[in-house]
């Protein structure tokens, strides 16, 4: 399904809806023509003020909303928050603006969440901005610069990005990034290094939680540079053919990278020019796990301001690696020997059976020349690291890293071709000249065919890349590629090392907050600090009961609620009186997302309430049935 082809089905699918309802928690975006979604979200305010700084965006199921114009928003206090409807395919998100002219950066001034949505980054002509989403916090006046935002990301595919999904770096008081079972697919940028990343935030960051994530050709995937991570927790992540690093930052206070399959971490290799914290007296590759000295004289790192001395030149001990706490634990780290024959070291530890190349290009720009290339294979630990682990034994830990084939179903490195023209492409970033055709992006090396006019799904039961009037995908094994592995388990959980995303069964039954728990008690019991581990630090998100919809409805309405982590849920309808009418949940439920579907064709037209009760928290909201 080719981009002309794509417009013409998308807008014969449309259902002829109208959105509905006056303005509450919940608005149901009803895809009624292109260009509803960011019309609903930007005429949602009164003399340019928020009606809602949180309201809940609600996309349907099985559809796809075609966005035809940028999505602006001034919400410093509140979060901008688009849902997927569950029970069905993934709502999906295009971009197809007027005229072929490019959509230009969605903005928004706040925090912001996605969950179950599946979000093309790149437009249906194959436009790309470099930034997709531009987010800031306010002014002093309206709640910051000193608001702490946020990024929430839960069970959503996000694919193609040029530089960056989220540019961050207008969050200057604490940011927090909480990026949970999701994919991040179809990540190329081909005229850099450097391009493909989920988000980037050079200040200070308050919490980097990344859980059951998947990311596929990445290149500084998740950015934080020269500022310090007060708590960083990235637990069964998988992350694949990364160009450069996955994380760049070794600046952290508490940092756990637990039960992830690295393949091909850095696959771009590195050379003696491409060094970090050359003004500290010490030069390093950055490799895949990096830790280095927050305060030491001398040092640039930006920090939060408690951290800060009181004549704020220097950095208060909290912050000395004698606070730092470091898990490493249960991590695959692969590197294809496929690629071997392309690497150039000066011990001819590699690629021995030819001359080295040469390059006429330096580290910023174009020199004289030529230098020999030397570049190898990026490194599970530099030494800077390993000698902060021996140094600080009861703080930094490593336990079971395997150096070895993960042996997913889908491997990261089709065969020797898909080498080949990695190679090539690696080699015309350094000015090599080359005879040979280089064209990576239709290779095998894209996971996905890097098109955003085709859309995935099943057809007849087959995956498929392009799945027509059934585009979209329920669950990410739907999709063709699987990362799934079943030969290294872990000893902190028994469970798969990796994303649990591609096992649907290990997967269902999977608890955030008590992996967290299992994961620390681990680090305790081999050594580690046994104070100030313990507390979930703002994991996800509160208790949230959101307004029904339709509301008022005839005969039916669905109620959404989210929970943090498991807990004993009811949720029962009364009548004005306070008489129970309904009782919808009782039981045991996981954490998450959940939609209850309430028929009240008995009921008689008037106003009742609905009240949820979980983990000690009641919430009430009201409703009314029109017949």
């Amino acid at each position: 399904m080719k981009t002309k082809l794509v417009l013409c089905v998308l807008t014969c699918l449309l259902p002829m809806y109208c959105s509905f309802g006056a303005p509450g928690d919940t608005t149901v975006v009803v895809n009624s023509a292109p260009g509803i979604l960011e019309t609903t979200i930007n005429n949602d305010v009164t003399s340019k003020v928020r009606n809602n700084p949180n309201r809940v965006y609600v996309l349907q199921k099985d559809q796809i909303y075609i966005q035809k114009a940028p999505i602006a928003v001034l919400n410093p206090t509140g979060t901008l928050t688009i849902v997927g409807e569950s029970g069905g395919r993934k709502p999906i998100i295009v971009m197809s603006p007027t005229k072929g002219m490019p959509i230009g950066q969605n903005t928004v001034q706040g925090s912001i969440k996605f969950v179950n949505i599946h979000y093309q980054g790149m437009q249906l002509d194959k436009t790309q901005n470099n930034e997709n989403w531009f987010m800031t916090t306010g002014p002093a006046t309206s709640g910051g610069p000193n608001l702490p935002q946020a990024l929430t990301i839960d069970s959503c595919l996000f694919e193609f990005t040029n530089i960056d999904f989220f540019e961050c770096n207008g969050w200057t008081s604490g940011a927090k990034f909480f990026i949970t079972n999701s994919y991040f697919r179809n990540l190329f940028h081909s005229g850099q290094w450097w391009g493909s990343r989920v988000f980037m935030c050079k200040n200070p960051v308050d919490t980097l939680w990344v859980e059951n994530v998947t990311t596929t050709g990445g290149g500084l995937t998740f950015l934080m540079q020269n500022s310090l991570t007060r708590f960083a927790y990235l637990n069964h992540n998988t992350i694949v053919n990364n160009k450069k690093y996955w994380l760049l930052s070794p600046y952290y206070l508490t940092f756990i990278v637990a039960n992830n399959i690295f393949i091909n971490q850095s696959w771009a290799g590195e050379d003696t020019t491409i060094i970090y914290d050359e003004d500290r007296g010490h030069k390093e590759f950055t490799s895949a796990i990096n830790i280095d000295t927050t305060n030491a004289p001398g040092s640039k790192v930006m920090v939060q301001p408690q951290y800060r001395t009181a004549d704020l030149k220097g950095y208060t001990a909290d912050v000395g690696l004698d606070n730092v706490r470091v898990f490493v634990s249960n991590n695959v780290y692969y590197n294809d020997p496929l690629m071997d024959g392309y690497y150039h070291n000066v011990n001819n530890l590699y690629n021995t059976v030819g001359p080295y190349p040469v390059s006429y290009l330096n580290w910023f720009r174009w020199g004289s020349g030529p230098w020999i290339v030397r570049n190898v294979p990026a490194l599970w630990m530099n030494n800077r690291t390993r000698t902060l682990f021996a140094a600080y034994p009861h703080g930094m830990i490593e336990d079971n890293t395997i150096l070895a084939d993960p042996q997913t179903v889908t491997p990261g490195i089709q065969d020797a071709a898909v080498a080949n023209q990695m190679a090539l492409w690696n080699d015309a970033q350094w000015g090599v000249p080359h005879v040979a055709s280089n064209d990576i992006v239709h290779s095998a090396y894209i996971f996905g065919d890097y098109d955003p006019g085709t859309i995935p799904g099943i057809v007849n039961g087959m995956k498929t890349e392009d799945a027509g009037a059934n585009a979209g995908i329920t669950r990410f094994t739907d999709l063709t590629e699987n990362f799934r592995q079943s030969t290294h388990m872990s000893t902190i959980d028994n469970l798969p090392i990796g994303s649990l995303i591609w096992d649907d069964m290990e997967f269902a039954g999977y608890n955030s907050a008590s992996e967290y728990q299992k994961v620390m008690s681990k680090y305790v019991a081999l050594g580690g600090f046994t104070t100030g581990v313990k507390a979930v630090p703002n994991a996800a998100t509160d208790i949230v009961l959101s307004q029904n919809y339709p509301n008022p409805f005839n005969p039916s309405t669905t109620i959404h609620y989210a929970l943090p982590h498991q807990s004993h849920v009811t949720l029962t309808i009364y009548d004005i009186l306070g008489q129970k009418v309904a009782e919808l949940v009782n039981g045991v439920i996981d954490a998450g997302s959940h939609y209850v579907k309430f028929d009240g064709s008995r009921l008689a037209s008037g106003v009742y309430f609905y009240r949820l009760q979980a983990g000690g928290v009641v919430q009430t909201k009201r409703l009314m049935s029109l017949h």
